[in-house]
C-alpha cells in the first residue's frame, strides 16, 4: 500500500455502524495505514417509518455505502454483515469480517422484572416489537397470544420507544448492545431465536480490482468466522433468500472440531417452516451452506414458493 494513500471508509451514521467503522479504522492505523470516514445515508436511515420489505428489503442499508465504494467516492465499505446481500453489486467482493460478537438476539424489556409475566404467562397478551420478518416468525409460532408491532431506528432509538410506545419489550441484536456499551439491557437471552445469516460479524468490502487494498484486508480477517459465515451466506444465497426473508441459519464450531448448521426458512404467514441440520468437518466449511439448503428445498418442496 502506498504511503501517501489515504483510505476511505463508506459507513452509515449511526452510533452501531460508526463503532464499526471506528474499530476497522483503529485496526488499519495500526498497521501503518491513514484512514477518513466518510458518512453516507443509507435508504434504510433515510426512511425510518415504512418496513424494510417495502422500500426495498435487500440492500435498503448497504447499496448506497456500495456505491460510493464503486463509484471511487470510498474505498471500502464497513457493514453489519447481516445485512449484506449475499449477491454483491458487480465489482464488489468481501474482503474480510472481524471476530464475530455473540451472535443471539435478546429481549429488552420496559420493565425487566416483568420477564416472567411476558415469557411464561399462557395468558398475558405481550406487545413485543421487531422489524425483522425472521424475528417475528420465532415469536409469533412460539408466543401466538402475543401482539407483534413494527419498530424502527438505530438502537438507542428503539430502546427508548419500548416505552413511549407503551411495549412490553423489543428484540435486538445482542452484539449491537455490547458493541455500544448497553449491557445492561441483555435482559433476556433467546437462545432458541436462531440467529440471522451473518449476525454479530463486522464484513469489510472493497472494489475486486483493488488488489493492494485486498491484501491489507485480509490480514484483520478473522478466519473461523469467515467460516462461519460463508456457510450462513451460502446457505442464504441458495435458497434465494434476501437478508430481510424470514431465513435464520447458524454455524458454530463443536467441541469435537466440527463445523455444525442449522437453518430454517418460514412460509409467507409464518405459520410453515422447514428446517435442516448439518454436521462436517471443518475443511467442508465453503460446501456446507449450499448442500444444506438444497437439502431442506428437496425435504420441503414447498419452501422453493416462499421466498420468491
Amino acid at each position: 500500500m502506498p504511503e501517501s494513500r489515504t483510505l476511505r471508509i463508506a459507513t452509515r451514521g449511526s452510533e452501531l455502524a460508526l463503532w464499526q467503522a471506528r474499530t476497522v479504522a483503529a485496526r488499519l492505523e495500526a498497521l501503518g495505514t491513514r484512514v477518513t470516514l466518510s458518512l453516507i445515508e443509507s435508504e434504510g436511515d433515510a426512511n425510518q417509518w415504512d418496513p424494510l420489505a417495502r422500500i426495498g428489503g435487500q440492500g435498503v442499508f448497504t447499496k448506497a455505502i456500495d456505491d460510493a465504494v464503486l463509484s471511487g467516492h470510498a474505498d471500502m465499505a464497513v457493514h453489519s454483515c447481516k445485512d449484506m446481500p449475499t449477491n454483491l453489486q458487480p465489482g464488489l467482493l468481501l474482503a474480510a469480517v472481524l471476530e464475530r460478537e455473540d451472535p443471539g438476539d435478546v429481549l429488552v424489556l420496559a420493565e425487566p422484572a416483568t420477564a416472567e409475566r411476558v415469557l411464561q404467562d399462557p395468558g398475558y397478551p405481550a406487545r413485543i416489537a421487531t422489524g425483522s420478518p425472521r424475528r417475528k416468525a420465532f415469536w409469533q409460532q412460539r408466543f401466538p397470544h402475543h401482539e407483534i408491532t413494527g419498530l424502527r431506528g438505530n438502537v438507542p432509538t428503539r430502546i427508548d420507544k419500548i416505552r413511549s410506545q407503551g411495549l412490553d419489550g423489543a428484540i435486538f441484536a445482542a452484539a449491537g448492545l455490547i458493541r455500544l456499551g448497553l449491557s445492561q439491557y441483555l435482559h433476556e437471552p433467546l437462545p432458541w431465536l436462531m440467529p440471522a445469516v451473518g449476525q454479530g460479524a463486522v464484513a469489510i468490502a472493497c472494489r475486486e480490482a483493488d488488489a493492494e487494498l485486498i491484501a491489507l484486508l485480509h490480514q484483520l480477517n478473522h478466519f473461523p468466522t469467515w467460516q462461519r459465515i460463508t456457510a450462513e451466506r451460502a446457505f442464504l444465497h441458495t435458497l434465494q433468500g434476501g437478508c430481510s426473508a424470514p431465513v435464520a441459519g447458524h454455524a458454530a464450531f463443536t467441541a469435537e472440531g466440527t463445523l455444525q448448521f442449522a437453518g430454517v426458512a418460514f412460509s409467507p404467514d409464518y405459520s410453515q417452516s422447514a428446517s435442516v441440520e448439518r454436521t462436517v468437518p471443518v475443511a467442508q466449511y465453503t460446501h456446507l451452506g449450499t448442500s444444506a439448503a438444497r437439502e431442506l428445498l428437496a425435504q420441503h418442496p414447498d419452501a422453493k414458493n416462499w421466498l420468491v
